[in-house]
């Protein structure tokens, strides 16, 4: 495929997808236009009833004119409302966004693998078996026992857009990804931001150290996420009341400690908002317990 095709099909998904992030026009806009309209419907009836009996005719021209205001404010209004409507709709649903994550997830797992030159053989992987793309695809976590993928983390970009679907889930425009590769030999990592739109990767990292250079695996609650706006969705109210900023972080010897944000919102109100999960815990706990296993192989060598 060449390159010019490449930028097509990217401009393409970007034109569809940017629709989910597009915030509709509120349909109580369409209503009053309908009203200034039928307004001045009847106004310009009544003009005709009043000029055919010719009655009144200083008051019929006052209503024409008032036909005609409401009737370029009713157009106008109802042309906005439509140009609005097209920029958001047909929007893509739920699911066809969850299933578009998932593929990308999917896609860095294989690009990690291809940039620390090592195959998922060479990964050594315990612990919780977590698995984002299967989360997300058939909402189950559990990788078969004899799957080995890179363990992966997500959170929100620092840039994207938030978007909350039907199904009061939270999506965003972009993604930052941390891809962690435990190898017999050595303990790599891989990040970058995807961006939903366009499918475009950038802000990519690779980082490779030996298992006695990582120092510890940190999770630190950076604090409460400034409030979000309460959005109204099908009649109700649905928002992040409160939100947490966390940040996980593979410490090193030297001084360098590589590091990805995820949100995790907490439950307040009725209709509280929520968030694919980050898998942040699972592999947390996966990641100390191959730690503790190479250092205790060391210690008995």
């Amino acid at each position: 495929m060449s390159q010019t095709e490449v930028e097509k099909l990217a401009q393409q998904r970007k034109q569809r997808l940017i629709k989910y992030f597009t915030e509709p026009p509120d349909p109580r806009d369409r209503t009053v236009a309908r009203v200034f309209l039928a307004v001045a419907g009847i106004a310009l009836l009544a003009t005709g009833v009043i000029v055919v009996h010719r009655d009144e005719l200083p008051f019929a021209l006052v209503l024409l004119l008032a036909a005609a205001v409401c009737a370029v404010v009713g157009v106008d209004g109802l042309f906005r409302y439509r140009k609005r409507f097209a920029k958001a709709f047909p929007r893509p649903t739920d699911e066809e966004m969850d299933r578009l994550l998932a593929a990308e997830l999917g896609r860095i797992r294989s690009i990690s693998l291809e940039k620390l030159g090592v195959t998922a053989d060479d990964l050594e992987l315990t612990g919780e078996g977590w698995d984002p793309v299967a989360q997300l695809e058939r909402g189950g976590p559990v990788l078969t026992p004899n799957e080995r993928r890179p363990l992966v983390v997500f959170g929100p970009a620092d840039d994207a857009r938030m978007e909350i679907g039907r199904d009061h889930a939270a999506r965003f425009s972009s993604y930052r990804v941390m891809a962690i590769c435990p190898t017999h030999f050595n303990f790599g990592l891989y990040l970058c931001t995807v961006n939903m739109l366009t499918g475009a990767l950038g802000q990519d990292e690779t980082h490779e150290y030996q298992y006695d250079d990582v120092v510890a695996i940190r999770t630190i609650t950076a604090g409460e996420r400034g409030p979000e706006p309460e959005v109204r969705l099908r009649n109700e109210d649905v928002r992040f009341a409160r939100a947490l900023e966390c940040e996980l972080q593979v410490v090193t010897s030297g001084g360098e400690y590589p590091r990805i944000h995820v949100v995790v919102p907490l439950a307040d109100g009725a209709q509280p908002a929520s968030l694919q999960p980050s898998g942040m815990e699972q592999v947390v706990t996966s990641v100390r317990r191959v730690l503790r296993d190479r250092r205790s192989a060391g210690s008995v060598i």
